[in-house]
């Protein structure tokens, strides 16, 4: 319980995604978490250690990340047209 608490901790503070009504009943500990129209990503202000990925090819930017559970997470975001 104490590891899923710091998940949900982190991906709140983190990722910006806000804990919501988990529909029906869980045997287990868990938390739904819902992504609202507000940016999602607070790196800097954490101190969360990251890395970043420009692939103009694809118009994408990346952001590599480890979550508190060790995961390593990867964002993806698309620009507006790619550079060919």
């Amino acid at each position: 319980p104490e590891l899923i608490a710091r998940l949900r901790d982190f991906y709140v503070e983190v990722m910006g995604l806000k804990e919501g009504p988990m529909p029906g009943k869980a045997s287990f500990p868990a938390y739904w978490l819902y992504l609202g129209d507000t940016p999602v990503v607070h790196l800097d202000g954490l101190r969360v250690a990251y890395t970043t990925n420009e692939i103009p090819a694809f118009g994408l930017n990346q952001i590599f990340l480890v979550d508190p559970a060790g995961l390593r997470i990867e964002l993806n975001f698309f620009s507006a047209a790619p550079t060919l």
